[in-house]
């Protein structure tokens, strides 16, 4: 175990103990008190944050100390993930920086925030709750590339301070002054409140306990041994799930209808979701999934919960997979289940407003990607104009649907290029998002 501990008005000490709490060590005295603590186990090193805008490292077992990095813009939380550093800088900007990098230049993930309160790395996103004003926040996220930056969930007040991420159950916790921890998936839908009723929360951590063979229990005589044979010959002649088991994880259960719901969503051609075998992917194929889960796991709620990501569903298709279903006649219970999922991904995939978001990369050379929400379904463009105010190209994107358009396959895409097929020069440009109702704008950077 690693942390701070603040021992003066403006200095603070690293300790560590074993898991015991055993044999606690100070291994560094501090004039500045660190904002934020990571370990990297595999390298051996500690790193930390200040008030004073550093990052900072040494070993483990303490030693000499390194300034990695300086003059940031009082640094807060930070996290290590596979040799990079991330962090959050008070001024409203979320960085990172590869450790082994020479030379040491951090990288812009996303900025124009609020205060970064807290950090998370999860599954390739890199994920974060920020403070705004009047004690509102957000729960936001971005690709580890810095791309597709999403908002995940808003709050008006009590803003949580602490976050952690369980990846094998598509989970986030986190803490809220207000006394609760609370749970969502990773699109920072279904809020669920966990433990209500606490003095103050702050930080969180999570840690996934591992199940060994009790002392003693092992089988190492022969009668354990034909046990075992017995054992594994039984589920030899278990029935064969292999054809609902979509993810190959072993189990048929709720991960493999949402699997088979994207393959849907996105009009895959791969028959391994063709689960009724008609030659189709389509809808019929999800209320078969649903159909060997319920067979198969008596627990299976009635009311199916998704960790699918909506922000990248098409609302059209989901309203034809929803007309498929109706026009097959099956009123089974789970078509009954399947409907509701897809009416359940069709309310979720419809943004509560439009919103023209920030490009990436920017600053950009020579492309850029320029994404938006879509409250409902109108014609679209995107205009590009110099700081001049001069019109350079105009984007004509058509009729659109409601839904999210934030990834690079859905997104608005400039090539840097005017009208005319040139190059336009580095400087700063606005583009501006153009529907039936309403016209945003935005400024962006091209730096050659």
């Amino acid at each position: 175990l690693y942390w701070t501990a603040q021992t003066a008005a403006n200095k603070g000490v690293i300790r560590r103990a074993g898991l015991n709490g055993r044999r606690v060590q100070t291994l560094k005295t501090v004039s500045v008190m660190p904002t934020g603590i990571a370990i990297d186990a595999a390298g051996g090193m500690v790193y930390w944050t200040n008030a004073r805008g550093n990052i900072l490292s040494m070993p483990v077992s303490g030693g000499k100390v390194t300034n990695v990095l300086r003059n940031l813009s009082s640094p807060g939380p930070i996290v290590l993930s596979n040799g990079v550093l991330y962090w959050g800088e008070a001024t409203g900007s979320v960085r990172k920086m590869s450790v082994t990098a020479k030379p040491k230049m951090p990288v812009n993930l996303a900025t124009g925030l609020g205060e970064p309160l807290a950090i998370v790395i999860a599954k390739g996103k890199v994920y974060w709750i920020e403070r705004g004003g009047g004690g509102s926040g957000k729960l936001q996220r971005v690709n580890t590339n810095g791309q597709n930056i999403q908002q995940l969930k808003s709050f008006a007040s009590g803003v949580p301070i602490g976050l952690t991420a369980d990846s094998s159950e598509n989970k986030l916790y986190w803490t809220k002054r207000t006394g609760k921890i609370q749970r969502s998936n990773f699109a920072g839908r279904f809020v669920k409140d966990i433990v209500t009723g606490l003095p103050n929360p702050s930080s969180i951590a999570l840690g996934v306990a591992t199940v060994s063979t009790p002392p003693g229990t092992e089988q190492t005589n022969t009668q354990g041994n034909q046990q075992a044979n017995t054992q594994q010959t039984q589920q030899t002649t278990e029935p064969d799930n292999t054809q609902y088991d979509v993810n190959g994880d072993g189990a048929v259960n709720q991960a493999d209808i949402d699997q088979v719901v994207q393959a849907v969503a996105f009009k895959s051609s791969d028959m391994k979701y063709d689960i009724n075998g008609d030659g189709v992917v389509n809808a019929i194929d999800i209320t078969a999934i649903v159909a060997a889960v319920n067979a198969t796991d008596a627990a299976a709620p009635a009311v199916l919960i998704t960790d699918i990501d909506v922000t990248l569903l098409d609302v059209t298709v989901l309203h034809e997979q929803i007309a498929v279903l109706l026009a097959s006649g099956d009123r089974s219970i789970a078509a009954q289940r399947t409907l509701a999922y897809l009416q359940q991904l069709l309310t979720m995939a419809r943004p509560d407003e439009t919103v023209l978001l920030a490009n990436y990369p920017n600053p950009f050379n020579p492309e850029t990607w320029i994404p938006y929400h879509l409250a409902e379904s109108t014609d679209v463009e995107v205009c590009i104009y110099d700081a001049q105010g001069t019109l350079v190209r105009v984007l004509t994107l058509g009729h659109q649907t409601a839904g999210y358009y934030t990834s690079r396959s859905r997104a608005a895409y400039w090539d840097g290029k005017n009208a005319l097929g040139e190059r336009v020069a580095s400087g700063v440009y606005f583009y501006q998002l153009q529907t039936d109702a309403i016209s945003l704008m935005r400024k962006m950077v091209i730096l050659k």
